[in-house]
Protein backbone atom coordinates (compact mmCIF):
# COMPACT_ATOMS: atom_id res chain seq x y z
CA UNK A 1 0.00 0.00 0.00
CA UNK A 2 1.69 3.11 -1.03
CA UNK A 3 0.71 6.06 0.89
CA UNK A 4 1.57 9.81 1.26
CA UNK A 5 3.96 10.61 3.34
CA UNK A 6 2.57 13.10 6.68
CA UNK A 7 3.33 16.59 7.13
CA UNK A 8 4.89 16.36 10.06
CA UNK A 9 6.34 13.41 12.43
CA UNK A 10 6.66 13.72 16.66
CA UNK A 11 8.20 11.19 18.86
CA UNK A 12 6.03 9.34 21.14
CA UNK A 13 5.79 10.63 25.11
CA UNK A 14 7.25 13.73 23.92
CA UNK A 15 6.41 17.72 24.00
CA UNK A 16 6.29 19.41 20.48
CA UNK A 17 4.42 21.46 18.13
CA UNK A 18 2.14 21.01 15.29
CA UNK A 19 2.65 23.48 12.46
CA UNK A 20 1.91 25.43 9.27
CA UNK A 21 2.77 27.67 6.44
CA UNK A 22 0.15 29.46 5.02
CA UNK A 23 0.78 30.46 1.31
CA UNK A 24 -0.71 32.78 -1.10
CA UNK A 25 -2.34 31.81 -4.51
CA UNK A 26 0.96 31.66 -6.01
CA UNK A 27 2.60 29.56 -3.05
CA UNK A 28 4.33 31.75 -1.35
CA UNK A 29 4.41 32.59 2.43
CA UNK A 30 1.78 34.93 2.99
CA UNK A 31 0.43 35.86 6.86
CA UNK A 32 -3.52 35.20 7.48
CA UNK A 33 -6.65 37.35 7.10
CA UNK A 34 -7.14 36.73 10.61
CA UNK A 35 -6.82 34.99 13.91
CA UNK A 36 -5.63 31.61 13.58
CA UNK A 37 -7.57 28.53 15.18
CA UNK A 38 -6.30 25.20 15.40
CA UNK A 39 -7.54 21.82 16.63
CA UNK A 40 -6.08 17.89 16.46
CA UNK A 41 -8.26 15.15 15.72
CA UNK A 42 -7.22 11.36 15.58
CA UNK A 43 -7.56 8.66 12.54
CA UNK A 44 -11.27 8.09 14.42
CA UNK A 45 -12.11 11.85 14.64
CA UNK A 46 -11.96 11.84 18.29
CA UNK A 47 -10.93 15.04 19.58
CA UNK A 48 -6.99 15.28 20.45
CA UNK A 49 -6.70 19.02 20.98
CA UNK A 50 -10.04 20.81 21.02
CA UNK A 51 -9.28 24.02 19.04
CA UNK A 52 -7.64 27.09 20.34
CA UNK A 53 -5.32 30.42 18.86
CA UNK A 54 -2.82 29.39 16.73
CA UNK A 55 0.78 30.94 17.96
CA UNK A 56 2.27 33.13 14.84
CA UNK A 57 5.89 32.08 14.34
CA UNK A 58 9.13 33.61 12.82
CA UNK A 59 7.58 37.38 12.17
CA UNK A 60 5.28 38.81 9.73
CA UNK A 61 5.31 37.72 6.77
CA UNK A 62 6.15 34.51 6.63
CA UNK A 63 3.03 32.57 7.32
CA UNK A 64 4.25 30.22 9.77
CA UNK A 65 1.78 29.40 13.00
CA UNK A 66 2.21 26.67 15.15
CA UNK A 67 0.63 25.26 18.50
CA UNK A 68 2.14 23.59 21.29
CA UNK A 69 1.28 19.59 22.36
CA UNK A 70 2.42 17.72 25.42
CA UNK A 71 3.66 14.16 26.10
CA UNK A 72 0.21 13.78 27.15
CA UNK A 73 -0.78 14.48 23.49
CA UNK A 74 1.80 11.95 22.16
CA UNK A 75 1.28 9.50 24.53
CA UNK A 76 0.25 6.95 21.86
CA UNK A 77 1.10 5.71 18.70
CA UNK A 78 -1.28 7.93 16.26
CA UNK A 79 -2.21 9.58 12.83
CA UNK A 80 -3.70 12.95 13.53
CA UNK A 81 -5.45 15.49 11.16
CA UNK A 82 -4.60 19.06 12.35
CA UNK A 83 -7.05 21.80 10.88
CA UNK A 84 -6.16 25.90 10.89
CA UNK A 85 -9.64 27.65 10.53
CA UNK A 86 -8.46 31.69 9.31
CA UNK A 87 -11.09 34.01 11.29
CA UNK A 88 -10.64 36.24 8.76
CA UNK A 89 -11.99 34.88 5.27
CA UNK A 90 -12.72 31.26 7.14
CA UNK A 91 -10.82 29.55 4.97
CA UNK A 92 -9.65 26.16 6.79
CA UNK A 93 -6.27 24.11 5.61
CA UNK A 94 -5.59 20.88 6.74
CA UNK A 95 -2.49 19.21 7.50
CA UNK A 96 -1.35 15.37 8.61
CA UNK A 97 0.89 14.56 11.72
CA UNK A 98 2.44 10.65 12.88
CA UNK A 99 2.90 9.93 16.39
CA UNK A 100 5.74 7.11 16.37
CA UNK A 101 7.80 5.34 18.15
CA UNK A 102 11.52 6.61 16.69
CA UNK A 103 13.04 8.07 13.98
CA UNK A 104 15.01 6.02 11.30
CA UNK A 105 17.60 8.34 12.65
CA UNK A 106 18.36 11.52 14.47
CA UNK A 107 19.39 15.07 13.38
CA UNK A 108 22.34 14.40 15.52
CA UNK A 109 23.29 11.05 13.96
CA UNK A 110 22.49 12.55 10.39
CA UNK A 111 24.98 15.19 11.22
CA UNK A 112 27.74 12.87 12.97
CA UNK A 113 27.43 10.10 9.67
CA UNK A 114 27.64 12.64 7.38
CA UNK A 115 30.61 15.22 7.86
CA UNK A 116 28.79 17.57 4.95
CA UNK A 117 25.62 17.70 7.26
CA UNK A 118 27.48 19.09 10.07
CA UNK A 119 27.53 21.96 8.82
CA UNK A 120 24.27 23.62 10.20
CA UNK A 121 24.58 27.03 7.91
CA UNK A 122 24.68 24.31 5.02
CA UNK A 123 21.68 21.96 6.14
CA UNK A 124 19.79 23.51 9.23
CA UNK A 125 17.90 21.20 11.15
CA UNK A 126 14.77 22.18 9.38
CA UNK A 127 15.93 20.93 6.03
CA UNK A 128 17.28 17.64 7.81
CA UNK A 129 14.00 16.49 9.34
CA UNK A 130 12.46 17.19 6.06
CA UNK A 131 14.13 15.54 4.66
CA UNK A 132 14.18 13.00 6.77
CA UNK A 133 10.24 12.56 6.21
CA UNK A 134 11.14 12.18 2.58
CA UNK A 135 13.65 9.00 2.92
CA UNK A 136 11.70 7.20 5.79
CA UNK A 137 8.71 6.95 3.59
CA UNK A 138 10.96 6.13 0.35
CA UNK A 139 12.54 3.35 2.54
CA UNK A 140 9.36 1.90 4.28
CA UNK A 141 8.06 1.37 0.39
CA UNK A 142 11.27 -0.29 -0.84
CA UNK A 143 11.66 -2.44 2.23
CA UNK A 144 7.72 -2.85 3.06
CA UNK A 145 8.04 -2.12 6.81
CA UNK A 146 8.55 0.23 8.70
CA UNK A 147 12.15 0.65 10.89
CA UNK A 148 10.28 2.22 13.77
CA UNK A 149 7.16 1.39 15.66
CA UNK A 150 4.13 2.82 13.48
CA UNK A 151 0.56 3.46 13.92
CA UNK A 152 -2.42 2.53 11.07
CA UNK A 153 -6.14 2.83 10.60
CA UNK A 154 -7.34 1.04 7.60
CA UNK A 155 -10.59 -0.04 6.12
CA UNK A 156 -10.61 -3.65 4.52
CA UNK A 157 -13.07 -5.72 2.61
CA UNK A 158 -14.33 -8.40 4.97
CA UNK A 159 -12.90 -12.47 3.97
CA UNK A 160 -15.62 -14.46 4.94
CA UNK A 161 -12.87 -16.45 6.67
CA UNK A 162 -10.91 -16.81 10.11
CA UNK A 163 -8.13 -14.38 8.16
CA UNK A 164 -7.35 -10.81 7.46
CA UNK A 165 -4.41 -9.68 5.59
CA UNK A 166 -3.77 -6.49 6.87
CA UNK A 167 -1.33 -3.86 4.28
CA UNK A 168 2.22 -3.52 7.08
CA UNK A 169 4.61 -6.09 7.83
CA UNK A 170 5.76 -6.43 11.53
CA UNK A 171 2.38 -6.16 13.01
CA UNK A 172 3.39 -5.22 16.93
CA UNK A 173 -0.44 -5.01 18.58
CA UNK A 174 -4.37 -4.20 17.29
CA UNK A 175 -5.77 -1.25 18.88
CA UNK A 176 -9.25 -2.15 17.85
CA UNK A 177 -11.28 -3.73 15.31
CA UNK A 178 -14.64 -3.68 13.99
CA UNK A 179 -17.11 -5.51 11.96
CA UNK A 180 -20.08 -4.15 9.54
CA UNK A 181 -19.88 -0.83 12.87
CA UNK A 182 -19.68 -3.59 15.36
CA UNK A 183 -16.15 -3.19 17.57
CA UNK A 184 -14.52 -6.34 18.65
CA UNK A 185 -14.93 -6.47 22.32
CA UNK A 186 -11.07 -6.93 24.62
CA UNK A 187 -11.62 -10.57 24.96
CA UNK A 188 -12.09 -11.08 20.89
CA UNK A 189 -8.74 -8.36 20.52
CA UNK A 190 -7.08 -10.92 22.62
CA UNK A 191 -7.97 -14.01 21.04
CA UNK A 192 -6.58 -12.84 17.94
CA UNK A 193 -3.45 -14.45 16.49
CA UNK A 194 -0.97 -13.18 13.83
CA UNK A 195 0.81 -14.98 11.23
CA UNK A 196 3.10 -13.91 8.46
CA UNK A 197 4.00 -10.51 10.41
CA UNK A 198 0.28 -9.08 8.90
CA UNK A 199 -1.98 -11.66 8.54
CA UNK A 200 -4.23 -11.50 11.59
CA UNK A 201 -6.70 -14.58 12.15
CA UNK A 202 -9.83 -14.83 14.51
CA UNK A 203 -10.31 -18.50 16.57
CA UNK A 204 -12.13 -21.53 14.81
CA UNK A 205 -15.91 -20.78 14.53
CA UNK A 206 -15.24 -16.73 13.78
CA UNK A 207 -15.11 -15.07 10.42
CA UNK A 208 -14.04 -10.95 9.20
CA UNK A 209 -17.93 -11.34 7.80
CA UNK A 210 -17.79 -10.95 4.13
CA UNK A 211 -18.23 -7.51 2.34
CA UNK A 212 -16.79 -4.43 1.29
CA UNK A 213 -15.06 -2.05 3.22
CA UNK A 214 -16.89 -3.06 6.16
CA UNK A 215 -14.02 -4.07 8.47
CA UNK A 216 -11.88 -1.18 9.93
CA UNK A 217 -9.03 -2.45 12.36
CA UNK A 218 -6.33 0.03 14.26
CA UNK A 219 -2.76 -1.57 14.66
CA UNK A 220 0.76 -0.50 15.38
CA UNK A 221 3.47 -1.69 13.60
CA UNK A 222 7.21 -1.82 12.45
CA UNK A 223 10.05 -2.69 13.97
CA UNK A 224 11.82 -1.78 17.69
CA UNK A 225 14.17 0.13 15.97
CA UNK A 226 16.00 0.22 12.84
CA UNK A 227 19.43 -1.60 11.51
CA UNK A 228 22.28 0.11 11.81
CA UNK A 229 23.39 -0.28 8.30
CA UNK A 230 19.62 1.19 6.97
CA UNK A 231 20.15 3.76 9.31
CA UNK A 232 23.53 4.59 7.26
CA UNK A 233 22.23 3.61 4.09
CA UNK A 234 19.31 6.22 4.84
CA UNK A 235 21.38 9.39 5.93
CA UNK A 236 23.71 8.74 2.33
CA UNK A 237 20.41 8.89 0.80
CA UNK A 238 19.14 11.84 2.62
CA UNK A 239 22.24 13.72 1.30
CA UNK A 240 21.55 12.91 -2.17
CA UNK A 241 17.39 14.14 -1.75
CA UNK A 242 18.96 17.71 0.03
CA UNK A 243 22.00 18.22 -2.51
CA UNK A 244 19.73 16.92 -5.75
CA UNK A 245 19.32 20.82 -7.24
CA UNK A 246 23.35 20.78 -6.78
CA UNK A 247 24.45 17.10 -7.96
CA UNK A 248 25.98 18.73 -11.30
CA UNK A 249 24.85 15.45 -13.34
CA UNK A 250 21.70 16.61 -15.65
CA UNK A 251 18.81 14.01 -14.14
CA UNK A 252 17.79 11.89 -16.88
CA UNK A 253 21.66 11.09 -17.83
CA UNK A 254 22.31 7.27 -18.33
CA UNK A 255 26.22 8.04 -18.90
CA UNK A 256 28.94 10.34 -17.19
CA UNK A 257 32.03 11.70 -19.40
CA UNK A 258 35.20 12.45 -17.35
CA UNK A 259 37.53 15.33 -18.99
CA UNK A 260 40.22 12.18 -19.20
CA UNK A 261 38.10 10.04 -21.91
CA UNK A 262 36.60 7.98 -19.63
CA UNK A 263 32.58 7.26 -19.98
CA UNK A 264 30.70 5.74 -16.68
CA UNK A 265 27.53 4.30 -17.28
CA UNK A 266 25.46 5.82 -14.76
CA UNK A 267 23.06 3.19 -12.27
CA UNK A 268 19.23 3.88 -12.87
CA UNK A 269 16.58 3.81 -10.21
CA UNK A 270 13.25 1.70 -10.24
CA UNK A 271 10.48 2.05 -8.70
CA UNK A 272 12.00 -0.34 -5.45
CA UNK A 273 15.64 0.86 -6.03
CA UNK A 274 16.96 4.29 -5.21
CA UNK A 275 19.98 3.91 -8.26
CA UNK A 276 22.68 4.28 -5.35
CA UNK A 277 24.34 0.62 -5.06
CA UNK A 278 25.48 1.17 -1.64
CA UNK A 279 21.84 1.74 -0.50
CA UNK A 280 20.11 -0.52 -3.42
CA UNK A 281 22.46 -3.20 -1.62
CA UNK A 282 21.45 -2.27 2.11
CA UNK A 283 17.80 -2.31 1.21
CA UNK A 284 17.46 -5.17 -0.88
CA UNK A 285 19.19 -7.21 1.83
CA UNK A 286 16.27 -6.81 4.13
CA UNK A 287 13.37 -6.47 1.93
CA UNK A 288 10.26 -8.15 1.93
CA UNK A 289 9.13 -6.84 -1.48
CA UNK A 290 9.87 -7.70 -4.99
CA UNK A 291 11.47 -5.18 -7.72
CA UNK A 292 9.13 -6.10 -10.68
CA UNK A 293 12.05 -4.45 -12.96
CA UNK A 294 15.26 -6.36 -11.03
CA UNK A 295 15.30 -9.37 -13.54
CA UNK A 296 18.41 -11.18 -11.04
CA UNK A 297 16.69 -10.32 -7.63
CA UNK A 298 14.81 -12.13 -5.02
CA UNK A 299 11.14 -12.55 -5.27
CA UNK A 300 8.63 -12.63 -2.46
CA UNK A 301 4.96 -12.94 -2.73
CA UNK A 302 2.91 -10.21 -3.22
CA UNK A 303 -0.19 -11.56 -1.48
CA UNK A 304 -0.95 -14.46 0.80
CA UNK A 305 -0.40 -18.18 -0.28
CA UNK A 306 -4.06 -19.42 -1.66
CA UNK A 307 -6.12 -20.99 0.61
CA UNK A 308 -8.00 -24.17 -0.62
CA UNK A 309 -9.36 -25.01 2.95
CA UNK A 310 -13.40 -24.80 2.58
CA UNK A 311 -15.14 -21.42 3.45
CA UNK A 312 -17.32 -21.35 6.39
CA UNK A 313 -19.84 -19.69 4.24
CA UNK A 314 -19.39 -21.88 1.52
CA UNK A 315 -21.53 -24.20 -0.65
CA UNK A 316 -19.51 -27.15 0.71
CA UNK A 317 -18.53 -26.07 4.31
CA UNK A 318 -16.81 -27.94 6.95
CA UNK A 319 -14.16 -26.20 8.49
CA UNK A 320 -10.33 -25.84 8.37
CA UNK A 321 -8.46 -28.73 7.97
Amino acid sequence: MHLAAPNQRLLQSTAGTVSIVFTDAEGAPADSAGTVTVGIADAAGAVVLAAGTATTFGGTGTGLYTRAVTATHTASLAEWTVTWTDAGNSSVRTTTVEVVGGFLYTVAQARSLDASMSVVANYPTADITAGRILVETEAEDILGFACVPRYRRVTLDGTGDRELHLPDNYLRSVISASIDGTALTSTELANLTVAEHRVISRPDGYQWTWGRQNVIVAYTHGLDRAFDDIRKAAVRRARYWLDVDTAGIPDRSTEYPTPDGNTYRLNQPTPYKTGDNMVDAVYGRHSLRIDPHDTDGKAFPASRTLQFDPQYNSLFHGGRR
